[in-house]
């Protein structure tokens, strides 16, 4: 029966499918919508196990083709189980569904009085989206489950009532992904014949899926989400994107044709906004405007054709195309009178030429396509039988006045190749494929000339006899099995050629079948025949077998295994897949390799699933960027780390159930091998990494409701599924707690002088306690970045680095220890840059009532970074130089005792640094300058002492003259 879009008016009255909604939602349901909303919550409030989670996760994405139903019932991305099985939700939906069965959905008013409702019972946007959703998708089940045709008024229907419930594209989306997995699961036992197969209720159902969905979206949002959703729910029939298409333009274009019906009466621009809103694409829509003016062409009355051209958008060209497609039938049937007349007297009148000519030139048929016109004709006219009851030298003189005959219409065509294969054709079809060798030399049998004409005519060597003898045994062999002949006469071939073309014709009855159809119980018997005639065994059939069905085997597994969560479920599905297999004709080996993929295909889907989703990416990249997934920051709190923590171990735990629920451990050697062979080991242990995470917040956070007996099958499991040893488990375990220890010491230090105060260093200690690790390094490491950063920071911007050095002891480190590994080019910058300061100071203070000991603070310092003085003693030079100019200075201007404790000074550096008195600038200490300093302090009062010391200074040392 062909689907048809009943154009039908809005009928007044109640709402049937509404009221089945409502109905649904049971007596309790009905008593609760009839109370005031608090009372209805006190009423109805219950305590729902977290289980229910669990068992409503449904996936987003569909993954791998063929894997249908993969990730089970539920609501797509559309709410939460727990709160949805609550009475007062049910009253709610009844509430909501009993308003809209009592109401005309082009009301402008529903939209306010659902919105009404859903607030005042103090419904969350969230758990309102949900909800209204479920409605939405319980009343697309009821339009598309259903065995009725799809009416205009469904199509409208559906798109006031998404505007109704206030639903956006995606949320759409979700509702028809459920109604597909419905569907699928109705049909999925389907033999493909039926779904394939235009008329049947099933092929229905599927289109108007489709169709439906493309009107729903394409309605409200981009093209973008329009692909999306198309692409997600055509992946759960693995129907190709160009079969949709087809249906998709099965249902629109009766509507469509009933507008080109007055197309006089509306104009181009009308025409596509229809096409458009009916979701018809260009393609076909082209396709109808040809037939459109093809038809007005045959009508005697046509009217204004070019009027008509114009509406319907036709280009100068495709008005040509339309035209000689319409007289082009008239011109071939003149040219089969003409050739027919070539058979009975060799030739042809020139009034036939003429006249056929004319018709060419009335008609825009080009010489090129009159050429082919010709040759398609003769091809009808020259049969089987005219050719076997002709001599061979009458067929060469017939073929002779055809070329003529093409060359008159077409004179300016130098090739008659199309004329040729035609002939050829025919020829090898009447002799050369039934007769060979021997028939083929007496085919041969006539005068010299011709048979040198017939022999390039029909390209006759060595190789074409080969090809043909093939042929000629690749035709009886498909004989026999059509036949069902038991003995084809092949006797005299010889016995590899027999074999290669019996494969070949066992591979031409495998692809009859196509490589997406289950075969059914009667065409396996036929393939089992044909095998037998053919003469093949088992083992040269099995690759030609497994070729064409193991990707089939396979998908079925993966919609089986996905299926399944219970052992009560697998020993169903496996008896089906047993059942299969042998139809298929697959041996144990095929089969295994092929459960080994499907086992792959599931596990990877449901695992990539838990970290690789839209929603999981957005909420892992607002939390954290790190590769664990779960900031320290979250495992001590309820806020967004449990929803991640949870949602995460919900999809592991899932996907766990299906390695146990389809004993995926008996198709590989859990020890040494495993499943997911298509992620690279980081992924894997990614994944690994991201459940200790969230098992941690689980025994950090205990007031919760998670399953323990899931967490520790999932602690089991899941290194099996990962192909991760003990070893390789622990590691990842420590390199968890090394990364949350690490930022927490990297937050907590800072703030406490480097030290960790109560109850962060207990928080570690229940770390180091749930993951069995010492994870002091992380504490160490945390300490040695935090000095580091101090050191480079304070040298950077004059900060004390003796405070840096402070800390450092206070946190039980030493700067110089290679433990820290501080460079030696870095150790010598903060040493010259400290002692700088120390120098400069010492300077500064000798002017004072307390100077510095030089000596001892220079010492100290080496000390601390474990240098030798001579590492400064360039900058100590430096500065006594400076010192040097400054006593000058003030010797100059009168200053005599400062100039004389400037030396004072600069003596005690020089002692202390073993340096020459050459340091100091020949240009005052001449001995000349020298008399004169010590005149000028005698002279001055300066004190007996300071002028020994400053003697002294001079003559203890080494001073150039």
């Amino acid at each position: 029966m062909k689907i048809i879009l009943v154009l039908i008016s809005v009928v007044s009255g109640l709402q049937p499918r509404f009221i089945r909604i409502a109905e649904e939602c049971g007596k309790t349901a009905q008593i609760i919508a009839k109370v005031p909303p608090k009372v209805g919550k006190v009423l109805s409030t219950t305590a729902v196990p977290l289980s229910a989670i669990a068992s409503s996760a449904v996936p987003v994405d569909i993954v791998a083709k063929g894997v249908g139903a993969v990730f089970g019932g539920g609501l797509a991305r559309v709410g939460v189980a727990p709160v949805l099985v609550e009475s007062r939700y049910k009253a709610l939906q009844y509430k909501i569904a009993n308003l809209l069965a009592a109401s005309d959905l082009e009301d402008p008013s529903l939209k306010e009085k659902v919105s009404k409702i859903t607030s005042a019972w103090s419904l969350p946007a969230e758990h309102a989206r949900a909800l209204l959703t479920q409605i939405y998708a319980k009343y697309l089940q009821d339009v598309l489950l259903s065995d009725e045709e799809l009416s205009t008024k469904d199509m409208a229907d559906c798109v006031h009532l998404l505007e109704i419930l206030n639903l956006d594209s995606p949320a759409a989306g979700d509702a028809f992904f459920e109604v597909s997995l419905a569907m699928y699961r109705e049909l999925q036992w389907t033999e493909t014949q039926l779904l394939e197969s235009p008329g049947t209720i099933e092929y229905e159902k599927i289109s108007k899926l489709f169709f439906l969905l493309k009107r729903v979206i394409s309605s409200a949002d981009t093209e973008e989400e329009l692909l999306y959703e198309m692409n997600r729910i055509r992946s759960v029939f693995s129907f190709d994107a160009a079969d949709i298409a087809l249906r998709c333009d099965e249902l629109a274009a009766p509507i469509y044709a009933q507008a080109l019906e007055g197309a006089r009466l509306v104009d181009s621009t009308m025409l596509e906004k229809l096409r458009e809103s009916l979701g018809l694409s260009k393609q076909k829509a082209i396709e109808m405007h040809l037939a459109t003016f093809q038809n007005e062409l045959a009508k005697e009355n046509r009217g204004d054709m070019e009027e008509l051209g114009t509406i319907l958008g036709l280009s100068d060209t495709e008005k040509e195309q339309a035209a000689a497609g319409l007289t082009r039938d008239l011109f071939k049937a003149a040219l089969e009178i003409a050739i027919k007349t070539v058979i009975d007297q060799s030739d042809v009148s020139t009034e036939q030429i003429d006249n056929l000519k004319q018709t060419m030139m009335q008609n825009w048929i080009p010489p090129e396509t009159a050429l082919l016109l010709v040759a398609e004709a003769y091809e009808k006219v020259l049969t089987v039988p005219i050719i076997q009851s002709e001599e061979l030298s009458t067929l060469l003189a017939m073929h002779r006045a055809v070329l003529a005959l093409g060359l008159a219409l077409a004179p300016s065509t130098t090739s008659t190749e199309p004329l040729d294969a035609k002939f050829r054709n025919m020829y090898r079809q009447a002799y050369t494929t039934a007769q060979i060798g021997d028939n083929l030399r007496s085919a041969l049998a006539i005068d010299r000339s011709d048979a040198e004409s017939l022999a390039r005519l029909l390209e006759i060597d060595a190789q074409a006899v080969n090809v043909l003898l093939k042929q000629v045994l690749m035709s009886r062999l498909e004989s026999a099995v059509a036949t069902n002949n038991a003995s084809p006469q092949i006797a005299e071939y010889p016995q590899e050629l027999v074999i290669e073309c019996a494969l070949a014709v066992y591979e031409n009855q495998l692809k009859k079948l196509g490589g997406s159809k289950i075969p059914s119980a009667t065409q396996k018997n036929e393939l089992d025949q044909a095998q037998q005639i053919l003469g093949l065994t088992t083992a040269q059939v099995t690759p030609l077998l497994a070729a064409q069905f193991s990707d089939m085997f396979q998908n079925s597994v993966a919609d089986a295994m996905a299926q399944c969560t219970n052992l009560t479920l697998r020993e169903k599905y496996a008896a089906k897949l047993v059942e299969l297999g042998e139809r298929l004709g697959l041996d144990q080996a095929e089969q295994k390799a092929a459960k080994q993929k499907a086992a792959s295909l599931v596990l990877e889907a449901a695992l990539h699933r838990a970290i690789l989703s839209p929603s999981a990416k957005d909420q892992r990249s607002n939390e954290d960027e790190s590769d664990v997934g779960i900031g320290i920051q979250a495992l001590g709190t309820s806020g967004s780390g449990s929803a991640s923590s949870l949602g995460f171990l919900t999809q592991i735990a899932t996907a766990v159930q299906l390695y146990v629920a389809n004993k995926m451990d008996e198709l590989h050697d859990p020890q040494t091998t495993h499943l997911c062979k298509t992620m690279t080991p980081a992924e894997r242990g990614n994944i690994y990494q991201n459940f200790v995470l969230s098992s941690l917040w689980l025994e950090l956070n205990p007031n919760n409701d998670f399953p323990q007996e899931a967490v520790n099958q999932v602690a089991i499991r899941l290194p099996q599924i990962l192909g991760l040893t003990p070893a390789a488990t622990a590691k990842l375990r420590r390199n968890v707690g090394l990364q949350l220890v690490f930022r927490l010491c990297e937050s907590a230090l800072p703030k406490n002088n480097g030290q960790l105060d109560t109850a962060e260093a207990e928080l570690i200690a229940k770390l180091e306690a749930a993951l069995d690790a010492d994870l002091s390094e992380a504490v160490v490491g945390a300490k040695k970045k935090l000095l580091l950063r101090g050191l480079d920071a304070a040298a950077s911007t004059g900060a004390s680095l003796a405070d840096i050095r402070n800390l450092a002891v206070s946190m039980g480190l030493d700067v110089a220890s290679p433990e820290l590994g501080v460079t030696k080019d870095k150790l010598q910058f903060y040493f010259k840059t400290e002692a700088r300061q120390v120098i400069t100071d010492f300077f500064n203070n000798a002017l004072t009532d307390e100077p510095s000991d030089i000596v001892e603070s220079l010492t100290e310092l080496s000390e601390a970074y474990e240098l030798e003085i001579d590492t400064i003693l360039p900058l100590l030079k430096q500065l006594c130089a400076d010192h040097l100019d400054l006593a000058q200075a003030e010797f100059k201007a009168g200053n005599s005792a400062i100039a004389a404790t400037h030396l004072m000074s600069l003596a005690s550096c020089i002692d202390f640094a073993d340096a020459p008195l050459d340091l100091v600038p020949h240009l005052w200490l001449t001995s000349t300058d020298r008399s004169a300093l010590l005149t000028v302090l005698n002279a001055q009062g300066g004190s007996a002492d300071l002028i020994a010391h400053i003697t002294a200074l001079f003559d203890s040392k080494q001073v150039k003259k």
